[in-house]
């Protein structure tokens, strides 16, 4: 699929990008590639491991920046096959290469306590996490008034149009998409809760419920219409929303949820010196020749 879509005989080569896309100056790894196939496959490789490098957390800041220029070259060489949650997906990478996304729970946080412990540090600034809640809202903001702008929301039929993409088919719901009103409701809702994950989301006391109601939203839109990576994009972002005190408390209970499903370990037998005394006969040293032989 790659070599279909980006290689130097895809759908669409390097050269008609730059005639027919590139009308501005445009970030692209591939093009420094030209016609090799192999030098496509190296990038793509690189890509890869940067992104698991980044999902485990090590050299996290420079993964994500990697991560964040593979993506922009992925979409400027060919953005007939890209969505917007890809684009959502570009922007998020950014973000994390601005964070300090390594310094917990990756193996960056572990190598800095086992050879710098004393540069670990329990808070940082988290500007990067508050201006990726703010992109997330725009997002919502934007999603949310460019609805209302038309009728089909409004009116409550947006919801069946959506479900009729034949082409975007996952498993369709005939008892409840072919029922009016359960369509106008699903329509109304979901212009709610968009609305809400750019309002409500900031009071803190409706924050999770927010947040609840956006994660049922996104899986609804998942089960039925097929968006590869773009709800659960979403959904992965809601993590930033999350209080850091919340996320301990998650991550204790999930530690002692699985150990308590593990069997217990089994003790080790520790014999003190008395013990070892009364079990084993003493070691009594090996006498020479001549202290055997003296009267």
């Amino acid at each position: 699929d790659f070599a279909f879509w980006y290689g130097p005989n895809g759908i669409i080569t390097a050269r008609s990008a730059m005639q027919h896309f590139w009308l501005q100056p445009i970030f692209d790894f591939l093009s420094l590639a030209g016609d090799s196939q192999l030098a496509m496959s190296i990038f793509l490789g690189c890509a890869i491991l940067a992104a698991i490098s980044l999902t485990v957390g090590f050299a996290t800041r420079y993964s994500a920046l990697f991560v964040f220029l593979s993506l922009v070259s992925l979409h400027s060489h060919n953005p007939m096959n890209i969505n917007g949650g890809d684009c959502f997906l570009r922007i998020a990478g950014f973000y994390l290469a601005m964070s300090y996304a390594g310094e917990a729970l990756s193996v960056d946080r572990w190598l800095k306590k086992k050879f710098h412990p004393d540069k670990c540090k329990e808070k940082y600034w988290p500007w990067a996490q508050r201006m990726f809640q703010i992109q997330i809202a725009i997002v919502y903001w934007q999603t949310s008034v460019s609805k209302l702008a038309g009728s089909q929301w409004v009116d409550g039929q947006a919801v069946y149009y959506a479900t009729r993409l034949e082409d975007m088919y996952r498993f369709p719901i005939p008892f409840i998409l072919d029922n009016l009103t359960t369509i106008q409701l699903l329509t109304w809702s979901t212009l709610f809760i968009e609305v809400a994950l750019w309002t409500l989301i900031w009071v803190k006391e409706l924050r999770y419920w927010v947040l609840l109601a956006g994660l049922c939203l996104h899986l609804g839109i998942d089960a039925t219409i097929n968006l590869p990576l773009f709800e659960w994009a979403f959904i992965c972002s809601y993590a930033v929303f999350i209080e850091p005190d919340d996320m301990k408390k998650a991550y204790k209970r999930a530690r002692e949820f699985i150990q308590s499903k593990l069997p217990p370990a089994k003790p080790q037998s520790s014999m003190t010196a008395a013990t070892l005394q009364a079990v084993a006969p003493p070691l009594v040293e090996p006498q020479s020749a001549e202290t055997q032989n003296s009267p």
